[in-house]
Order: structure tokens, then sequence, then C-alpha cells
């Protein structure tokens, strides 16, 4: 039985990002379902955030209080109900094609049970984009959430 690409449940963890909210939630053909866990944003950014999730279809809930986005992260996993789940970052987004490619790398790696696909660095200088590169190729014990599979 194959991984169909609705089984990703996709979380986004909050806090004062309103602005690039939209943004992270513009890739819904991704995955069967978004969750916005807000992280005890100011009013103004958190009735933004609210706004852009309805408008998006995505869930959302707040912790009320800013407890740091591994909390939101968690509560967003709690809620989840695909079995596949996808962390992103408010100020990031999923790069066209990757519930495809997710996809199909599991299929052809049942074994796998979370990746971490590669990261774009989009308006960056291509310096210090590769800058950014090597230091995660020196850390490689250093995984960042947003992107992540599991």
């Amino acid at each position: 039985m194959g991984i169909a690409l609705p089984m990703f449940t996709v979380v986004i963890p909050h806090f004062n990002h309103a602005q690039t909210l939209t943004r992270a939630l513009a890739s819904r053909a991704e995955a069967a379902e978004w969750i916005v866990v807000d992280d005890g944003s100011d009013p103004q950014a958190l009735a933004a955030a609210r706004s852009a999730a309805d408008f998006a279809g995505a869930r959302f809930e707040t912790l009320g209080v800013n407890r740091g986005p591994g909390v939101a992260r968690n509560r967003g996993a709690e809620l989840a109900t695909q079995p596949y789940l996808v962390f992103l970052d408010a100020d990031d987004a999923l790069a066209d094609g990757f519930g495809p490619a997710v996809e199909s790398f599991l299929l052809e790696n049942p074994e796998v049970d979370g990746l971490h696909p590669a990261v774009r660095y989009e308006g960056l200088p291509a310096d210090l984009a590769a800058e950014f590169d090597d230091q995660r190729r020196q850390n490689s014990d250093m995984v960042t959430a947003s992107g992540l599979v599991v």
C-alpha cells in the first residue's frame, strides 16, 4: 500500500509572523491537513494569523501564552489526524513539488521514519546561502525543525 499525499499534516508554530504565514500556507495542495498553533502572539498578529489560517482552511489553535515553538509543534502534533507530520516554520514555505518528492522517497525507502529535505535560501546572496549550507553540513547532528517530516 502506498503513501498518499493526503496522509500529511503540516504543523506551523506561529509567533508574531503573520506577515509571512500566508506564504507558508500557500502550498495547500501538498497536505490533507494544516494546523497553525499560535504561541502567544500580540493581539494584532494573533488576529492576522487567525484570519490567514481561516482563509486557507487551516485549523487554528492558540496556546495563549508564549511557551516556545517546540511546545506549539507538540500541540499541533497532538491535534494531527494524519500519520505523517511536516513541521513548517511560519516564515518558511514548502517548495513546489515537496509533497510528491517526499511521497516518492518514502515509497522507495519504507524503512525510513523521517527525513529532512534540502533547504533553499531564497532572497539571500549566494555567498551567504553557501555559508549556511556549509554550516549545516559541518554540524550534521543539528536538524532544524522546519521542513522536518516524521
